[in-house]
C-alpha cells in the first residue's frame, strides 16, 4: 500500500489549540492591561507567552515531519521507476534520490534538536504552573502528565552527567510520518542496567497495564515505565527517575504532548481571562 502524507492527529492539536489562543489573544495583548497584582499578571503573561511558543514549536516539528515524510515518497518513487533490468537510474533520477536523501538526513537532525526544545519549554510551563497565584487552576492529571514530560526533560534532555552510556540519539517514526519520537537509550544496555532494570520492572508490573506488563523489549520498557511514571508515588518512582537518568529512555511521541498541551489551554487560558476580568 502506498503510503500517504495526511493530515494527523498533531495537526488537528495544534489547531484547536491555535483556535482557544486566538479567542482571548485580545484580553492578554499588552493594551488590553487592566490593574491587578504584578506577580499575578506577571505569571499569567508569561504563561500565556509559553503556550503560544509550545505551538510554534509543535508546528516547526509538524513542517519538518512532512518535509521528512514527502523525502521519503520522492525516494521510494524514484526506487520504483528505475526497472529492475536496468543497469542504473538515470542521472536525473540519482539526483533526485541524493536530494531526497540529504533533506532526510537534515529534517531528522532538526527534529531531534525541535523535540528536545519542545521538552526544555514543557518544563518552563510546568514551573510557571507552580505559581501559587494560579496554582490548583489545571488538573491534577495534566499536571502529572507535564511532571512526566519534565522528568525526560531533566535526567535525558539537559542535565547529562550521571549519563552511563551513550544514547542513540535516533528518531522514531509513525509509518506515515505523521508522529515522532526521540530515542535516547543505548543501543545495548550493560549487564547490570538489564539487570536492575528486569528488577524494577517486576517491581512495577501490577501497577502496569496487563497489554504493557508483558513487554520484553529493554528499550520498550524504559517507554513504559515512563509513561506509567503517574502511578508511582513511593521509592519506585525515584528509582524509575534515576534508571532513565544514567541509561536514558524515549520520549512520548508529539502528539501526545500536543493533546496535553490542547487540553490544558482549554482549560486554563479561559480560566485566565476570567480571572483577569474580575480583577
Amino acid at each position: 500500500m502506498e503510503m500517504r502524507i495526511n493530515s494527523s492527529q498533531l495537526d488537528e492539536f495544534m489547531l484547536e489549540i491555535d483556535q482557544v489562543l486566538n479567542e482571548h489573544r485580545d484580553a492578554f495583548a499588552i493594551t488590553a492591561l487592566r490593574p491587578m497584582p504584578a506577580q499575578m499578571e506577571v505569571i499569567k503573561r508569561l504563561t500565556i507567552s509559553e503556550l503560544n511558543e509550545i505551538l510554534i514549536l509543535l508546528k516547526m516539528i509538524g513542517r519538518a515531519l512532512r518535509a521528512r515524510g514527502a523525502a521519503y515518497l520522492t525516494i521510494m518513487a524514484s526506487l520504483k521507476s528505475t526497472s529492475p533490468r536496468s543497469a542504473d537510474a538515470g542521472v536525473g533520477d540519482k539526483t533526485q534520490i541524493q536530494d531526497a536523501q540529504t533533506q532526510m538526513m537534515s529534517t531528522g537532525m532538526e527534529l531531534q534538536v525541535l523535540v528536545k526544545a519542545l521538552y526544555e519549554w514543557l518544563y518552563h510551563l510546568s514551573e510557571l504552573l507552580t505559581d501559587p497565584t494560579i496554582e490548583g487552576l489545571v488538573p491534577g492529571p495534566l499536571l502529572e502528565k507535564l511532571e512526566r514530560y519534565s522528568a525526560f526533560r531533566s535526567k535525558v534532555v539537559t542535565h547529562t552527567k550521571d549519563r552511563a552510556v551513550l544514547p542513540m540519539g535516533a528518531l522514531r517514526s509513525a509509518p506515515n510520518f505523521a508522529d515522532v519520537e526521540l530515542v535516547m537509550t543505548p543501543f545495548e544496555f550493560p549487564e547490570p542496567a538489564i539487570s536492575e532494570l528486569e528488577a524494577l520492572y517486576e517491581d512495577c508490573r501490577r501497577e502496569i497495564a496487563n497489554d504493557e506488563a508483558t513487554g520484553e523489549n529493554l528499550h520498550e520498557r524504559c517507554v513504559i515505565l515512563l509513561n506509567n511514571l503517574d502511578k508511582f508515588k513511593d521509592l519506585r518512582r525515584g528509582r524509575i527517575i534515576s534508571f532513565i537518568g544514567r541509561f536514558g529512555a524515549i520520549s512520548p511521541n508529539v502528539s501526545e504532548v500536543a493533546e496535553c498541551i490542547r487540553d490544558l489551554t482549554s482549560v486554563l487560558v479561559p480560566m485566565l481571562v476570567r480571572r483577569e476580568a474580575t480583577q
